[in-house]
């Protein structure tokens, strides 16, 4: 038993071995364009679609308008439900 627990001598000790891993990485030159690249590229030329006439304009936005408006009513109703509650109990 007490020969277990001996270290051995630095002679009969297994060799260590150190795993390293080595990435390679792509060198690609600088002047190569990758296909998002290029396709932001088109997509940034290519801005020049029709914008609409004024009155679809005016018409997305006052649809836009209503959602806030209707967003803003139910806000204030849960905060005055909320105050009423608060009150109702003192």
């Amino acid at each position: 038993m007490p020969e277990d627990t001996q270290r051995p001598d630095p002679a009969e000790k297994a060799r260590r071995f150190r795993v390293t891993r080595k990435v390679k990485t792509s060198q690609r030159p600088p002047t190569v364009e990758t296909d998002a690249e290029r396709a932001m590229r088109e997509l940034e030329e290519g801005d020049d679609a029709d914008q609409g006439y004024p009155e679809m304009r005016r018409e997305i936005n006052r649809g836009c308008g209503g959602c806030v408006n209707v967003a803003i009513l139910l806000l204030v109703i849960m905060v005055a439900s909320i105050i009423t509650t608060c009150a109702m109990r003192k």
